[in-house]
């Protein structure tokens, strides 16, 4: 006869070192105090947002805020951060803006990776980086799901993260939507196409087409054509880089949404 789990976690999908840590942690934290976490925060335009709104929202990033506690790919960063989503309220939103550079179209070169192959080159150390990363943003997203939380990841619309066989069952497992928006909508420089899918009963409110954007916005990336017809697109690095944060009007907007979704602790 199957030994019956002694915790639902047990059966939640997860990884056997995150189930440990979940039980503990819900063991550790009954009491939720936490209304959102932004992982990968960078910048954490996000997190100032949602703060300015009232709410107790963390921002978790290795290279802006600590590079030991919020190192998500380490025992302690983990243990954090699931410590952290054992501390949120019911609803409370889980963003994941998962580093994109080795899954968008002007970085497959480096990772090996094609439409017909998502997860890409698995000899590089680079793509074993990338795709250790979105192993957690995935399993990020799972365990909002059953924690009773909401979550959206965010990635440019040329990302191949969504279409990763364990993204997919994922996305359909916990019922989740799609939307695209421009942060250029948003007051952004550039127009960065942005693809979101996620569980928050807000999402479709964020989606905006570029009718709202200025005429001007910065370029992304530049093609040039050979004599031979070959076609190189070469990514602008800093306008790249500056697109990477969200804008203050962005953050707003989702916080605005958020507020009222989070249940009294």
């Amino acid at each position: 006869m199957p030994r019956r789990s002694a915790h639902p976690a047990h059966g939640w999908g997860l990884p056997a070192s995150w189930v440990t840590l979940i039980v503990l942690g819900l063991s550790i934290y009954p009491n939720k105090d936490v209304d959102g976490i932004e992982v990968f925060c960078g910048a954490g335009e996000l997190t100032a947002a949602c703060t300015r709104h009232g709410m107790n929202f963390h921002g978790i990033d290795k290279f802006t805020c600590d590079p030991v506690l919020h190192d998500v790919l380490s025992e302690v960063g983990l243990k954090h951060l699931v410590f952290m989503m054992c501390r949120c309220k019911p609803g409370a939103l889980i963003w994941i803006g998962m580093p994109c550079s080795s899954f968008v179209f002007v970085g497959r070169s480096n990772s090996g990776r094609y439409c017909w192959l998502p997860s890409g080159d698995e000899e590089r150390e680079y793509t074993q980086l990338h795709n250790k990363l979105a192993t957690v943003s995935y399993y990020l997203a799972l365990l909002a799901f059953h924690l009773g939380l909401v979550y959206v990841i965010e990635q440019p619309i040329t990302s191949c993260f969504f279409e990763l066989l364990e993204v997919v069952r994922i996305l359909t497992l916990t019922g989740a939507t799609r939307i695209t928006l421009h942060m250029a909508a948003y007051g952004g420089s550039s127009r960065k196409t942005m693809c979101l899918w996620g569980t928050a009963p807000w999402l479709h409110a964020l989606q905006r087409g570029l009718a709202f954007a200025p005429q001007a916005v910065a370029q992304l990336v530049t093609r040039k054509t050979s004599l031979t017809g070959h076609t190189n697109v070469i990514g602008q690095r800093k306008a790249l880089k500056d697109s990477g944060a969200y804008t203050s009007s962005f953050g707003d907007m989702v916080a605005s949404e958020q507020a009222g979704c989070v249940e009294p602790a």
